[in-house]
């Protein structure tokens, strides 16, 4: 009796989206662990930063026009800016002990790649 091929390529896509979207740590420590995920959160401010500085309302000269903005978008601001940089002193401190975090990120990429090609 022949497989249902309809069911099959089902099942086949729900598990191949249930693996893609789960974190691999295999592997690493639980130090490297840590520094992925701060890493990772690094990587997360800095694009919020980003994506403030692409919106902020500017003067005529193209600079942040700050008088403009209400309290809770600086308190945002700052908040965002505060925890880069509270990131970017724990990722200075683990390169201080002698672990490679480019390495490890590039090693992190590598295993969890959301590629469509079979």
């Amino acid at each position: 009796m022949a497989a249902n091929k309809e069911k099959q390529n089902l099942r086949y896509k729900i598990t191949s989206r249930r693996l893609n979207n789960k974190v691999r740590y295999d592997g690493f420590s639980p130090e490297e662990i840590k520094i992925i995920k701060i890493q990772k959160k690094f990587e997360q401010y800095d694009n919020e930063l980003n994506n403030f500085w692409a919106n902020a309302p500017r003067n005529e000269n193209k600079s942040v026009a700050w008088d403009k903005l209400n309290e809770s978008e600086l308190n945002l601001f700052e908040y965002i800016n505060k925890q880069k940089e509270k990131a970017l002193k724990q990722i200075i401190k683990y390169e201080e002990k002698g672990h490679n975090v480019e390495r490890i990120m590039d090693v992190f990429m590598k295993l969890n790649v959301k590629s469509v090609c079979f």
